[in-house]
């Protein structure tokens, strides 16, 4: 079944693409934007699952069930996922269909 889901920025009302949004994270976190993928991997560990219907206070709660499971090497990770997570709902909404 495929998902289709697009962020609207709050500021702009305009949508955006994902690689847009991703050099955003990316300097919201001040990290380098990886060319090869998606900082984090927030694509498939939260955008993902938005398009199939999740709302952030649950994948807020998964990551840090993860966060606090996972085994430490696993933690910056994680931490930079509930950060993106947050930065994400501050900043666009998402429409699915």
């Amino acid at each position: 079944m495929a998902a289709y889901i697009q962020a609207v920025n709050k500021q702009t009302d305009l949508a955006e693409n994902f690689s847009e949004i991703d050099e955003k994270i990316c300097a919201f976190l001040g990290v380098d934007v990886d060319p090869r993928q998606y900082c984090a991997d927030w694509y498939n560990m939260i955008l993902e699952r938005l398009a199939y219907g999740a709302k952030f206070e649950k994948i807020n709660e998964d990551l840090t069930k993860s966060l606090n499971e996972r085994p430490e090497r696993f933690t910056p990770i994680y931490a930079a996922l509930l950060k993106i997570s947050a930065w994400l709902e501050e900043n666009y909404t998402f429409t699915t269909w």
